[in-house]
C-alpha cells in the first residue's frame, strides 16, 4: 500500500517536480546564490532574527536619510512586527494599518 501526499489546496503553484526540487535543497546549498550582491543566511534563533531584521531596517533608513534618497520598506506582519512601514519621502514615515494606534515614530 502506498501513500501519495498531495499539495495543500491553498498552494497556488502546482508544479510538483519543481516543488520537490526546491524541497530537496540542503541547508548548506540554500545560502548559495549566483549573484554575489545577494546575501542569504540562516538564523536559527528567533531573537537573533528579529534583532538582525530591526538593525537592517534602521540601517537602511539611516543610509537613505544621509544620502537624501527615498526609501520604501514593507515588512512582514507578525506578533513582533505588527505592521508595515512605508517611507516615501525624506524624513517622512507613514504607518499603514491598525498598528498606527499603538506606535509612535519620530524621525528627527
Amino acid at each position: 500500500m502506498s501513500f501519495d501526499l498531495d499539495l495543500s489546496s491553498f498552494i497556488t503553484y502546482r508544479d510538483r517536480e519543481v516543488l520537490e526540487q526546491v524541497r530537496d535543497i540542503s541547508r548548506e546549498k540554500v545560502t548559495e546564490h549566483e549573484n554575489q550582491d545577494i546575501n542569504v543566511g540562516i538564523i536559527d534563533s528567533e531573537r537573533e532574527f528579529y534583532t538582525a531584521f530591526a538593525l537592517d531596517i534602521v540601517t537602511r533608513i539611516k543610509t537613505s536619510l544621509e544620502n537624501g534618497k527615498s526609501l520604501v520598506l514593507h515588512g512582514p506582519v507578525t506578533p513582533l512586527v505588527p505592521g508595515s512601514l512605508l517611507q516615501t519621502e525624506r524624513a517622512d514615515v507613514t504607518i499603514l494599518g491598525g498598528v498606527a494606534d499603538a506606535v509612535e515614530v519620530n524621525m528627527s
